[in-house]
């Protein structure tokens, strides 16, 4: 497993986007699975639900979030 991680002090909608394209272009170059992921010391409640309807995972403080199957599904 690939994990590509957009690292940002508050978290919004482009490290989301960003971290979206890099796993896509990974996962062109790789046989494995490629997880995006976002991770910072805050992320503003709407930005987290768009982050997992999207199927990336983020990392707030140390605390993580992950997608549920259906919701990375979309």
């Amino acid at each position: 497993v690939w994990l590509t991680v957009e690292v940002s002090g508050t978290i919004d909608r482009d490290d989301i986007q960003r971290a979206l394209e890099r796993s896509i272009l990974l996962a062109r170059c790789v046989p494995d699975e490629v997880i995006p992921v976002v991770a910072g010391m805050r992320c503003p409640e709407e930005v987290r639900e768009g982050a997992l309807r999207t199927g990336v995972w983020v990392v707030e403080d140390g605390q993580v979030f992950a997608p549920t199957s259906q919701e990375a599904n979309r």
